[in-house]
């Protein structure tokens, strides 16, 4: 298993179900290049799936329940399973994982960028580049979240806003736009497209292959 930088252009797709060979061969027959999963739903027999159909593996956590209330304590501890569960994959350090941030329920801003902020801090020192996919109810504005811990956004298909209604983007730009609102069912499975571009400073996801 190796590192691999997506490249900008490239269709991806994230997906909450087990994939399986035939799965995988008709997305990259369907110019798929990578595949973003949840890493708690991943087994090590489905990450050699992927990676050997010739697609890009990237990692997603799963959101919290609608109305999920942040701390530093439960950042943590969402690094420390996140972190559990790349050694149990035997995935190499140096990846990205993406924190899925949407569905914030009654907090201050402040509990927020502890919770993030605690959960980044730990990806990083674990080896791990830690990255935020951005939803609807991600409560910080664009300068709350350029200022978090995270090294790469990930624009979710939701309108992202400030709390004054502006188009939400950290100053660095979006490295990946994901293009569908709703589930699309296509190559036997449910997906979401996403695009990477790269942001302002051209940096790209990072994801493992064969």
């Amino acid at each position: 298993m190796r590192l691999v930088i997506g490249k900008p252009g490239d269709l991806c797709v994230d997906v909450d179900e087990p994939l399986d060979a035939g799965t995988c061969s008709s997305m990259r027959a369907g110019g798929v290049k990578g595949v973003f999963r949840y890493l708690s739903d991943l087994t090590v027999s489905e990450v050699a799936t992927i990676t050997a159909a010739g697609l890009i593996l990237y990692f997603v956590n799963h959101s919290r329940l609608p109305g999920w209330i942040p701390s530093a304590a439960e950042g943590g501890r969402d690094a420390a399973g996140d972190i559990a569960n790349f050694k149990h994959l035997g995935i190499p350090v140096g990846v990205h994982m993406f924190f899925d941030l949407e569905g914030v329920g009654g907090a201050s801003p402040s509990n927020l960028i502890a919770h993030l902020d605690a959960y980044a801090s730990a990806i990083k020192a674990a080896g791990y580049i830690p990255a935020v996919y951005v939803g609807e109810r991600s409560l910080l504005n664009s300068v709350q979240l350029y200022a978090l811990g995270f090294v790469l956004y990930w624009h979710g298909a939701s309108h992202v806003e400030d709390i004054t209604g502006a188009e939400a983007g950290p100053e660095c730009g979006w490295s990946i736009y994901q293009a569908s609102m709703v589930d699309i069912p296509m190559f036997g499975v449910t997906i979401d497209w996403n695009f990477i571009s790269g942001d302002f400073h051209q940096r790209l996801p990072v994801g493992v292959a064969a």
